[in-house]
C-alpha cells in the first residue's frame, strides 16, 4: 500500500509540475548536465555545460570517462578513454511548438578521445594496434529534456558517429 501511495503522489506530483515551469536554456544563460550512458567503449560518465548562445542555439563543451575490455591476438586488454569535446545544438522548441517543460534538439560535437590501453597480462611485451587509439570524435546527436521543476530536468540523448551513443542524466538550469 506504501508503494501505491508513493507512486501516485510521484505521478500527481510530476503531472502538476509542468505549469510552473518556464522555457529550457534561454538567450545568455547556462545549463550542467551530467549523467552516464551506454556506448561502443562501455558505459561512458559524462559532465557538460552549454550557453544559451541565440534563442535557439546553444554551445558548450563536455568531458567523459570510460573503461571497457577487449580481446586481441588471444589477450585481453584494458583500455581507459578520456574524451574532450564541444557542441553545438539546435533548439526544436518553437519549431514543433511544445510546451516549455520538453527541451527537444539535435547537433554534432567534436572533440578528442585520449585511450590509454593495458594487456590484463603482466608478462605480455606487445604493443597494442588494435582497433581502439586515440582520436578525433565526432558526432551527431539528438536527444530531449522534460523539466521537473524550473531548473532541473531529465535528459535522454543519442550520438552516431565515430562512436555511437546513448546517454541519460539530469540538466540544472543556473
Amino acid at each position: 500500500m506504501r508503494y501505491i501511495t508513493a507512486l501516485l503522489s510521484t505521478i500527481i506530483l510530476l503531472a502538476s509540475k509542468p505549469a510552473f515551469s518556464q522555457a529550457p536554456l534561454a538567450f545568455d544563460k547556462v545549463q550542467f548536465n551530467t549523467g552516464f550512458g551506454i556506448s561502443d567503449r562501455g558505459v561512458p560518465i559524462y559532465a557538460g555545460i552549454d550557453y544559451g548562445l541565440a534563442e535557439l542555439i546553444s554551445f558548450g563543451g563536455e568531458i567523459q570517462y570510460s573503461a571497457f575490455r577487449e580481446k586481441w591476438q588471444e589477450e585481453q586488454w584494458k583500455h581507459s578513454s578520456f574524451l574532450v569535446a564541444l557542441n553545438s545544438n539546435y533548439h526544436f522548441d518553437e519549431l514543433l511548438n511544445i510546451s516549455s517543460v520538453y527541451n527537444v534538439y539535435a547537433g554534432v560535437s567534436f572533440g578528442f578521445a585520449m585511450i590509454s590501453s593495458q594487456s590484463e597480462k603482466t608478462d605480455v611485451v606487445i604493443n597494442y594496434e588494435g582497433d581502439y587509439h586515440s582520436s578525433l570524435n565526432y558526432s551527431a546527436n539528438f536527444g530531449g529534456r522534460y523539466f521537473f521543476t524550473d531548473h532541473i530536468g531529465a535528459n535522454l540523448q543519442l550520438g552516431f558517429g565515430t562512436m555511437i551513443t546513448g546517454r541519460f542524466g539530469i540538466s540544472w538550469l543556473l
